[in-house]
Order: C-alpha cells, then structure tokens, then sequence
C-alpha cells in the first residue's frame, strides 16, 4: 500500500492558494506555488516501489513456561532495489513483552543485503502466541513518501501453565498398584527404603547381600527393602463461568489451571498414573497414563482453557466411575462456588476414593482486590467457611488465597499412611 506525505503538502499548498485568492493577498498566492513546485518535481522524480522482501523467522523455544522468556530472530533480505531507507516492525501479540533489544529499526538495505532483527520477550501467561506479519516500510530520501508490505509469515510459540515448587507439596495415592514408583508400600521388593535382613536364597541379586551381617553371623545375609510402588490420580478441574473471578490480570480459573498443571508434574515425577477432567461447558478428558509425553498431554489441553458453560458437577459422576479405578485418588480443584458440588463430593468419599479438594478462594481474591467489603464480604466468607466445613468431614480440604503459592497452602497437609 502506497502511503504519501505529498498529498497532505499539495493540499496545504491548494488551501493556501485558494485563501489567497478569496482574499485578495498576492503573498499568500506567492507562499501557496513554492510547496507546489516542490510537489511537482519530487512527484516527477519519485520512483519508490514496493520492498521484494525475503523473512525468516525462528525462535530459540517454541514450547516454554508461562512467564519464560524467548529469544525471536528476524532474518530480512532485500531481494529488489536498493532501499535508502527501510523501517522494519515486528509486531509482538499481546501477552508478550520486549524486555531486551528491539522489534522496530531503520536500516538502509542495499540489494542483496539482509539484516538481522533480535529481541527477547517475556510471555506473561499461558497461551498461543502468534508472532508475524512483519511490517516494512521503505522510503525515499526525502521521506515524504513511501511504500508498505507486510510479510504473511507467522511463528506460534506455547506457554503452558506454570508449575510451581514441589517443595511442600505432598500428595499421594493412597492404594499403590503393583507399578513401580516412588511411594513405599506394605510390600517388600523393589525399593530403597530398608526393611530387614534374611537368609541369601539361591537366586537372590547378589548385589544385595550384606557382607558385613554376614561375617558376622558366618553365613550369607541379604538385604530386603520396601517395596516402592505407584498409583492412580485423577485431577478435576472445575472451569465453570459461574465459578471465575477475574480482577485485572488476575482470576480464579488461571489459578486453578496452574494447580491442576502443579498437582499433574508432581504426582507423575513420583512416576503415578494421572488422568485429568476438565469440567465447563463440555467434559473434557485426558486418559490416565504415566511419564513426561502425559504431562505433555495435559499441559497442551490446559493452555487453551477458559471458564465456560454452567453444568451440572454431578455429570462428571459416570465418567469417574468409567474410566478410572475406585480407590484411587480423587484431587478436585474448584472455587467451590456451586453448593450443589459437596453432595457429589461426598458420593466419591462413599464410593472408596480418596479425595482431596484444593479451592483458589474468591472470597480471599474479592477481598484483597477491593471488589467486596463490609457486609457483601462477611457474608461470602461466613457461606464458604460452611462449605469447607461440611467439606472437611468427609475429604481433605485445603482454602487456598492464590496469592501466596500453592506449596505453601499444601504444607498443612501429610501424605495418609497406611498404603497398601
């Protein structure tokens, strides 16, 4: 697209003229034809044309943390004429922010010539950030006129949800299965917890006899341990509109999402089997299974999640009972904003589960931004301090104010003995 300051100079230099002329002054006539005659002969003599422009692009990750930073690379190569002056934008997506170098310049580019634009950004929160469309905009020598292209090449870069500090957080399955994992069982077997001393039997790993036992005793003893095993967790995330709070940048549903994303690396770092449900407008599923291709799986579903629909939480009811084995651990995440939800809860507890409820509180949220106080705000509290009691007799709760880490909340809370 061809942009020019020249028609604005011709037509100061028209408004000039015609004022002159409805008001009988010959000065004004005479300033009037001298930005004419400039228009006319820089009219005559430009020939700008549109940059013939080659970019490439590449980023240092493609797949980062929420708040990570990325190194962009912009290559541009001038495949036309020469361009005595070519101002080059990248544009940055919202959410992304340059913190070193620069996205905009103003080069000369000869023919055959590329020039290099570099810069960082720092990506706020999780989602799709779509770099491209890279603006260039060469002009003349007198800068009073020149020509637009914008590029149609186009580079996505993920940010997942981030994930916080292991440190404090202490959730494990209650039943192991006969996998191996990180969480010592009743069992004896494959482990590094010791548990006692026998007899060497024929066939044992000779790596774990004790040889200091057995010259003691003048016979071979071997070492035993506590079996180490792994179990199943399945993580609900309630991402219901009627249950969302956002103030500013800040909202319940990204905190939930940063939990379920904290809760899933955790529980699969201590090699679990974890299945995620997504709970707003439509149910939505991540299959039970182990390893980082599983967190891969979840942190992909979860970059795109907003709060949404107004469903009824006892839906989720036949799917828990479908897909994944009674016993297993239970960690529902929610706001706990629909009062209907305990009775459901409860249901788990009577079924076997396990059940662990991590609620982001809005009321802690409302408070802190300004958005209730007074009366409005005792009420809130006195109605969700019911719920988590009510909650309390059945399952272990935790009233979390996202506005200090998660780790921390959780610290109040032990893995239950007992395993088997």
């Amino acid at each position: 697209m061809r942009l020019s300051k020249l028609v604005w100079l011709a037509l100061l230099s028209m408004a000039l003229l015609l004022l002159g002329l409805w008001t009988l002054k010959p000065v004004l006539v005479v300033v009037s034809l001298v930005p004419l005659v400039y228009v006319l002969l820089l009219g005559m003599e430009s020939q700008l044309a549109a940059p013939s422009l080659s970019v490439t692009r590449s980023a240092s990750r493609t797949r980062v943390m929420a708040g990570d930073f990325v190194e962009m690379s912009v290559d541009v190569r001038n495949d036309g004429e020469d361009i005595p002056l070519l101002e080059i934008e990248d544009p940055v997506p919202e959410g992304a922010t340059v913190v070193t170098g620069t996205n905009r310049e103003l080069v000369s580019l000869r023919k055959g010539m590329s020039h290099a634009l570099r810069y960082v950004v720092r990506l706020e929160r999780r989602g799709r950030y779509r770099f491209g469309r890279l603006a260039a905009r060469a002009r003349d020598h007198t800068t009073m006129e020149f020509m637009e292209k914008t590029s149609d090449d186009t580079l996505e870069v993920s940010a997942i949800a981030e994930v916080e500090a292991r440190r404090g957080i202490a959730i494990a399955p209650r039943r192991t299965r006969n996998w191996v994992g990180l969480i010592p069982s009743r069992r004896i077997g494959q482990g590094s917890e010791f548990f006692s001393i026998r007899e060497y039997a024929p066939g044992d790993d000779i790596r774990r006899i004790n040889w200091k036992a057995s010259a003691r005793h003048s016979k071979l003893l071997t070492n035993e341990y506590v079996s180490e095993q792994s179990g199943d967790v399945t993580v609900i995330l309630d991402a219901r509109g009627s249950g969302d709070v956002a103030v500013g940048k800040e909202s319940l549903i990204d905190a939930s999402v940063r939990a379920a994303s904290t809760v899933s690396a955790h529980v699969l770092g201590a090699k679990n089997r974890v299945g995620l449900l997504i709970f707003r407008d439509c149910l939505d599923m991540v299959a039970p299974a182990f390893g980082k291709r599983q967190f891969y799986r979840i942190s992909e579903r979860l970059i795109d999640i907003k709060a949404a629909g107004d469903m009824p939480f006892e839906n989720i009811v036949w799917l828990v009972e479908r897909y994944f084995p009674v016993e297993s651990l239970v960690v529902v995440i929610s706001p706990l904003m629909d009062r209907e939800m305990v009775g459901t809860i409860v249901w788990f507890c009577a079924r076997g589960f396990d059940v662990v409820v991590i609620s982001p509180s809005p009321v802690a949220m409302a408070k802190r931004t300004g958005l209730l106080s007074g009366i409005p705000l005792r009420i809130a509290a006195l109605e969700r301090s019911n719920a988590i009691s009510e909650l309390a007799k059945y399952a272990r709760v935790v009233d979390w104010d996202t506005s200090i880490s998660l780790g921390a909340a959780l610290k109040q809370f032990a893995p239950r003995r007992g395993r088997r």
